[in-house]
């Protein structure tokens, strides 16, 4: 298979934040060893090159997280080249737009320097202009919230010294209107950090728009408190945080707080604006269904159960874009006991995952089979009416019939036959199945994505192989493969 060019590899590397293609749900922190592509390219001097893509990554919103575009602009800025540090620091500027990316970038900048002579001017200067180009009230809101992780001079003061001293230096009453709102702000936010009063903390939140990581971890079992915070809570936080607000006993019938989330979930526009996807509103529902990650557990409301099949529908509709392609989705999923949830996530099992990939590529393409593989492979149905409870239904037969069937394990014909392990082998996962399937069957394929659950894949082809005979066989050479596993930490195709 013919081997990407440094720049697909930059831009697969700006939008995955992996230098080799394999994405990870708990990803490693980034340094030079697992960025080579970046550093070959600025050691060739292309740079500049590098910059230009992180500005069209993150103009078009093709990454996952910015992590990869900020060390890019790092490495670039410890560059011994004047003039493409300079430019590095312009593209900083544009990207970085919140506390949590300046000091991520400052992050890996100090990561990236052996000298301890300190800043230097462009870089002072760099920093000086990020802080003095925030709204000082925009820039308070989110520097209190973040301070964990990481103007304005009441705000540096407060950052840096405390309330105390921002009211014994700024507290005279001699300030501009901006400057007096903020004071006003970093005086509520401390109030609500050292308070135990859940209904003067409440009043604050709903008076100053305060929000969850401005409140003490002790008072976060507070319905009162969480009846506050809703009001201004982004859609994504409020899914993110679903199990919790259930917890609490915002979501029976009776309380006012479950109207609000219903009426959130109900809303395309708010649900179009901040382009919840399909899968968070999934593991959303999974948690209010299993009644994880609450005490006391909960009783079901059917009515915040038909507004998260609402929001997951609107989702779908109107947030997951077609492509046009024809998609083979093979599922070998149910296989790991050891491991029942997709990792990342405490709810959402393989099959499961599975079979919501499914259904939302069936919704939005006109192509797309299903089917079901070990060594050999089943196709399942599906159409674009077909429903998560009907993929699971199938694929659940599937793993019954593979869990059943007598297992015969491949011998290497050298072999010592004294020394072959005779437990119970694992169950098969031949990755290239599916792509030999379809060979033979001339099935016309542009996206082969394949989503397992195995501890180890079996077969003598690797899928790398099977795609290239496909390719040449169906005078297909655009058809791409994509492998995912489910629950595993790390991922090795051959």
């Amino acid at each position: 298979m013919a081997s990407l060019c440094d720049v697909d590899r930059c831009r697969r590397f700006l939008s995955l934040g992996m230098d080799d293609g394999v994405y990870k749900a708990i990803p490693e922190k980034l340094n030079k060893e697992l960025a080579p592509t970046i550093v070959q390219i600025i050691n060739d001097g292309k740079g500049k090159d590098i910059l230009v893509e992180i500005e069209r990554t993150f103009n078009e919103n093709r990454y996952i997280g910015k992590e990869a575009m900020l060390f890019s602009i790092a490495s670039c800025a410890k560059s011994t080249n004047t003039e493409l540090r300079q430019q590095a620091y312009k593209t900083f500027a544009r990207v970085s737009k919140c506390p949590r990316d300046l000091f991520t970038f400052l992050s890996f900048m100090k990561s990236m320097t052996e000298s301890t002579r300190g800043w230097g001017r462009s870089f002072k200067r760099a920093i000086n202009d990020w802080y003095n180009g925030q709204d000082a009230k925009e820039f308070v809101k989110v520097a209190t919230k973040e301070i964990s992780f990481s103007g304005m001079a009441v705000i540096f003061k407060y950052l840096v010294k405390g309330l105390d001293e921002v009211k014994k230096d700024f507290g005279k009453g001699d300030l501009d209107d901006t400057a007096r709102k903020v004071m006003e702000y970093v005086t509520a936010v401390d109030t609500v950090k050292h308070s135990e009063d859940e209904h003067q903390v409440a009043r604050l939140i709903e008076q100053y728009q305060l929000v969850k990581e401005h409140v003490p971890t002790k008072l976060l079992n507070s319905k009162e408190i969480w009846m506050s915070l809703l009001h201004d809570m982004s859609m994504d936080n409020t899914l993110k945080n679903f199990s919790k607000i259930a917890g609490v006993g915002l979501l029976e019938s009776s309380e006012n707080g479950c109207q609000v989330i219903i009426d959130k979930l109900r809303n395309e526009d708010l649900l179009k604006q901040e382009n919840i996807q399909p899968i968070s509103v999934m593991i959303a529902s999974r948690y209010y269904e299993q009644g994880k990650g609450g005490k006391p557990k909960w009783t079901r409301n059917e009515s915040v159960v038909q507004a998260l099949d609402f929001a997951l529908e609107s989702c779908i509709k109107n947030n997951v874009k077609a492509t046009n392609k024809r998609f083979l989705i093979a599922a070998r999923v149910g296989s790991n006991k050891m491991k029942l949830c997709v990792r990342g996530t405490q709810v959402l099992s393989s099959i499961i995952a599975a079979a919501t990939v499914a259904m939302v590529t069936a919704r939005k393409e006109d192509k797309v089979q299903l089917v079901y593989f070990t060594n050999t492979v089943t196709p399942l149905p599906l159409t674009s009416e077909t429903s998560i409870k009907e993929i699971c239904e199938g694929l659940a037969t599937e793993i019954i019939r593979a869990d059943n069937e007598p297992l015969v394990r491949e011998r290497d014909e050298n072999e010592d036959p004294e020394n072959v392990f005779v437990g119970v082998p694992p169950p098969p996962c031949d990755l290239s199945a599916p792509i030999k399937w379809a060979t033979e069957n001339r099935k016309p394929v542009d996206v082969f994505l394949v989503l397992f659950d195995a501890r180890d894949a079996t077969g003598q082809l690797t899928p790398a192989e099977a795609l290239m005979q496909y390719r040449k066989e169906m005078d297909i050479p655009a058809a791409k493969l994509i492998t995912c596993g489910l629950t595993k930490g790390s991922m090795r195709i051959r």
